[in-house]
């Protein structure tokens, strides 16, 4: 297998670079952040709840949380949640910002659960059987990052790669990057030296503009099968099966414009990449809730680690641009992928509740995960050495503890909510310039009658991260704003 050396490890996404062997990417943790860590989805009472039921149940996105919420329903129930997400996001870069704007429409929640009474089984009152499908975090997201620098060229850090290689072996040791890049006569040899060095056409100190078009599509969700128990309307029970589904996909168009027009022939040059990622897993899930009176409850719940398997796919291409009016276009001399396993770490979950009779509920959820504990690991028929990726993941990513809080009153059928919800920063304080905690403000309506309930919630998510279109000693990190607004519907029918 192909390596590329260290700096050039942030230049591909995630499973891109990972396959090039134990060079892994600066971006691992990153990309690695951003597949485990989620936030919540669901249906329109949970969301206006700030997915906080964990020691409430009775609705069809606590599979998920905690199975054991399902164990409180006393009649079955269908439920559907669309929802519609305006997005935007702003980027600051050397001194440039810039803003964009996203809208997509998902199903939030399907849900279909059935409760059976138990007779003459004595304390044991209902058991209940449930499918759900829930996503976990929508990862459809467009930027445009764009500055003036003098911190370094892509193309400097290709050629530094590309030292101690002999060309004739520029397609077989590296065809994404450095064979292409040769061939655009974006490196070239250096005549000053025997041995098997490279210089970019862009000089040192050259003042460049950067331009990096990012566009992402993709989700994270999961399918849970779950079954509760009652037991004397006291002690409620669940266990559940979760198969979790990654859909990724990201094309990168990568710009640099030579500013300093006299130093170089060269004008500038355009690197386009396309990644696909597509991943599935399963974990296991148990719950409790405990009634300890009328009024006061408490859950708790474990989530085993999510064993995923993922493939990747991915190609580059390169075109560059001179003043004498030429240009060449070089695409990869080879498509990239790779298969490998990468395990989610577990979650541990702590609830309580309050019950005020048919007026008011409040629920507080605590939940423990550590992303330290995220692994990597070869798939056995192509072989790679993940050890200097996990170590760069267990060094830069924390343990958090992730709080949601709701609350909801009724009257007369009708349910006004309110929810907020802290994510804290999953990275080490050194390991990054930009806030990456995420905040979820959330607010809801409903309305029931008789077997028939329609729900509707706004859920506002607020995060940050760094970018890196590459890696080099002293280049600013892309400080990067992303604001989500989550508009879901929900139809319910019980019987």
């Amino acid at each position: 297998m192909m390596r590329l050396n260290r700096k050039m490890k942030s230049l591909v996404f995630f499973g891109a670079l990972l396959m090039l062997g134990p060079s892994a990417s600066a971006q691992n943790e990153t990309d690695v952040a951003r597949f485990i860590s989620t936030d919540f989805g669901g249906t329109a009472r949970f969301n206006g709840m700030g997915g906080a039921m964990g020691a409430l149940g009775g609705d069809a996105s606590t599979l998920m949380y905690n199975p054991a919420g399902m164990g409180v329903y006393r009649s079955s129930e269908f439920s559907i949640s669309p929802t519609f997400v305006p997005m935007s996001s702003s980027t600051s870069f050397y001194g440039s910002d810039t803003r964009q704007g996203d809208f997509n429409v998902n199903l939030n929640n399907f849900g279909y659960i059935r409760a059976t009474e138990l007779k003459d089984k004595g304390q044991w009152k209902m058991v209940q059987f449930g499918l759900s499908y829930i996503p976990l975090k929508n990862l459809n997201t467009n930027h445009t990052i764009q500055g003036r620098h003098r911190d370094g060229s892509l193309s400097q850090e290709i050629a530094s790669d590309a030292l101690g290689l002999d060309p004739n072996n520029f397609e077989s040791n590296d065809p994404f990057f450095i064979f292409p890049a040769y061939q655009t006569y974006l490196i070239d040899p250096d005549t000053n030296t025997t041995a098997f060095d490279y210089i970019s056409a862009i000089p040192v100190g050259t003042l460049i503009e950067q331009k990096t078009v990012l566009n992402r599509r993709g989700r994270i969700g999961e399918t849970v099968f779950a079954a509760s128990c009652n037991y004397n309307d006291k002690l409620y029970l669940g266990a559940a099966l979760g198969y979790n589904k990654v859909v990724y996909d990201e094309f990168m168009d990568y710009q640099e414009l030579v500013v300093d027009t006299g130093v170089t022939d060269l004008k500038g040059f355009t690197m386009v990449q396309d990644v696909e990622v597509r991943g599935s897993g399963i974990d296991l899930k148990v719950g409790a809730i405990y009634k300890v009176t009328d009024m006061l409850r408490l859950g708790a719940s474990y989530t085993s680690p999510t064993w995923n398997y993922m493939t990747t796919s991915w190609n580059t291409s390169i075109t560059t641009g001179f003043n004498d009016g030429s240009s060449y276009t070089q695409s990869a001399a080879a498509i990239g992928a790779n298969d490998y396993y990468m395990t989610a770490p577990s979650r541990l979950m702590g609830s309580i509740a309050l019950v005020l009779g048919k007026h008011a509920l409040l629920d507080i959820d605590y939940e423990f995960v550590d992303y330290s504990g995220a692994k990597l690991r070869s798939f056995e028929p192509n072989p790679i050495d993940f050890s200097a990726a996990n170590s760069e993941i267990q060094n830069s990513l924390v343990s958090v503890g992730n709080i949601r809080t709701g609350l909801e009153i009724r009257h007369q059928g009708w349910s006004l909510r309110g929810g907020y919800a802290v994510y804290p920063d999953p990275y080490r304080p050194e390991s990054k310039t930009n806030d990456a905690s995420k905040n979820i403000i959330s607010a809801g309506l409903g309305f029931k009658k008789e077997q028939v309930s329609i729900d509707m919630a706004i859920k506002n998510t607020s995060y940050g991260s760094d970018y890196f279109a590459y890696a080099s000693d002293g280049m600013q990190a892309a400080q990067v704003d992303e604001r989500q607004t989550a508009i879901i519907m929900t139809f319910g029918l019980r019987f």
